[in-house]
């Protein structure tokens, strides 16, 4: 009877130990259970797939000289110019250049000769120059069209002649600074007109025909 009682005892004993191996202790869970972090995003995850523009650096801003900025800022440009020309003949020719347009400007041309063969007579002219660059006025390639008026007195003043002129130029001008220098040349259409007694009407105006037309001066820009 008691080698009944000592075995029934060890046999709930060892099913009391069996089931609390087998039992999930309280406050633990099973590692398959746990929360997975949520993955990233692909956009944010992979920078390839970010637009391209994103990952565009912007250029670097062109280096310019500070009077070239300063100039392509201002909405007028005044260029006073001395022509060489001018100087060989006896005379001196100035150019005022003004400034109409972001690449448009007007030229106004007067002159006086003191001395030299063209003694005691001026000039008066006018024209118009486009620029064909990126740059601002007054630098650059240009084209440029106008007439001139030479005014001639000749015979102790007692007679004159006047020479239109009427000019198409293509030139360059340099920009240093304040400094300007520029280079031109073209064709050019002369007409004299006369007040002498001694010619006939038609005599009076004397076509001259095509011409050769130069330029080169130096200036100043405000």
């Amino acid at each position: 009877m008691k080698t009944l009682l000592l075995l029934s005892l060890l046999n709930i004993s060892t099913m009391a130990i069996g089931q609390q191996r087998t039992t999930t202790p309280v406050g633990r869970k099973s590692s398959s259970s746990a929360v997975k972090p949520t993955p990233k995003s692909s956009l944010q995850a992979s920078p390839s797939a970010q637009p391209a523009q994103s990952r565009q650096q912007p250029a670097p801003a062109t280096r310019q000289a500070p009077y070239d900025t300063y100039q392509a800022d201002r909405t007028n440009v005044t260029v006073i110019k001395l022509n060489f020309m001018g100087l060989i003949l006896g005379g001196v020719n100035l150019d005022v250049e003004k400034r109409i347009a972001p690449k448009t400007s007007v030229i106004l041309t007067g002159g006086i000769y003191p001395y030299g063969v063209l003694k005691g007579s001026y000039r008066v002219g006018l024209d118009f120059r486009q620029y064909l660059g990126e740059s601002y006025v007054p630098k650059g390639l240009f084209v440029s069209a106008g007439g001139l008026y030479h005014f001639i007195p000749y015979d102790n003043n007692t007679t004159s002649a006047g020479l239109v002129n009427l000019r198409a130029l293509i030139g360059y001008q340099f920009v240093t600074g304040h400094f300007t220098f520029e280079v031109a040349g073209g064709p050019a259409y002369g007409l004299i007109i006369t007040d002498s007694k001694n010619l006939s009407d038609d005599q009076t105006r004397i076509s001259v025909g095509l011409l050769p037309a130069f330029k080169a001066s130096i200036g100043y820009a405000f």
